[in-house]
Parts: C-alpha cells; structure tokens; sequence
C-alpha cells in the first residue's frame, strides 16, 4: 500500500463514505474515525475500510501516533483539529474536504 490514510466521518458519513472508496479504490490502507462505533461494521465490511477507532476511546487512539500519511477530513460541523493533528506523520498532510457553518481554526503551533 502506497501510505495510510485516516479519514475523519460523521455516522451519517455521507462525503466520509464517498472518501473511504475513493481512498481505497487508489491502493491505500484506509483507517476511519468516527465518534461513536454505530457505524464500525458497515464501514470495514461493505466500505472496505482496514481500520476504524472512536475517536472518544483514549487509549484505541494513542496507539496510532504520528503514523498518518494523510488525515482527509469530511466532518460538516466545527470540532477541534488539535486530536487529529497529532496523527499526521512529519510529512503528513491534513486535507479538508468539508462546508461546515463557521471558519476553520486551529492553533498554528499544533502544526510545527
């Protein structure tokens, strides 16, 4: 697999969804987050994800630490960056793919 790839979806997860085929289609290992576990099976078994965690489970989400090539964000609301960033490896790219109500903030320090 040519790098791995977190995608951030809400349980609708309609453009969350969309990404996790698209991702997988190009030949990477897809790992979805995702704040609560109603949508774990549908998500590796009919979207062929490799991994999914709750993002609300501390100790599942330490374990993958600066191992992210790319962080492809779909969440359509505000929500802090700051608990995904930490996933992006020293090369790692978040990209945005979202139209959430207010603008996108973040910390500019959590990016050095």
């Amino acid at each position: 697999m040519d790098s791995l790839v977190g995608i951030i979806m809400t349980s609708g997860g309609g453009v969350g969804h969309v990404g996790v085929l698209n991702v997988k289609a190009m030949g990477h290992d897809v790992t979805v987050f995702s704040s609560s576990d109603k949508k774990r099976e549908e998500v590796l078994e009919h979207f062929g994800a490799d991994s999914y965690l709750v993002s609300s489970n501390v100790t599942e989400m330490e374990k993958d630490a600066n191992s992210f090539d790319h962080i492809l964000d779909t969440l359509p609301v505000v929500h802090p960056l700051e608990s995904y960033l930490s996933f992006l490896n020293f090369e790692g790219k978040l990209i945005v793919i979202r139209a959430a109500p207010k603008p996108l903030q973040f910390i500019a320090s959590d990016f050095i």
